[in-house]
């Protein structure tokens, strides 16, 4: 995908995780960073909250705010997919 063939990423990463990007700025990037260390560790929970030091409830509990938030399933292999691709183009895009 390249600019120049009209890949609209600021509209794909809007769609996927706009309402994410909306949230107050200290809850943003704590959750930002949260799905960052979740797909870098494989999608483990249990990894995220060693390498993040936190307890796995409030990994939990992040995660499901994350789908409550963007309305993904991170059971689901697509959405992850898709979820992972939105936050990796966003960094990209700051």
């Amino acid at each position: 995908m390249s600019l120049r063939e009209g890949a609209d990423f600021r509209g794909f990463v809007e769609e996927k995780m706009g309402r994410l990007l909306n949230e107050c700025s200290p809850k943003k990037e704590a959750l930002l960073e949260t799905l960052r260390v979740y797909f870098a560790s494989n999608c483990s929970q249990h990894a995220t909250s060693q390498r993040l030091r936190l307890h796995q409830k409030t990994v939990a509990y992040r995660l499901s705010k994350i789908e409550r938030i963007t309305g993904l399933d991170l059971n689901a292999h697509e959405s992850r997919m898709l979820l992972d691709l939105a936050v990796r183009m966003n960094d990209l895009l700051r």
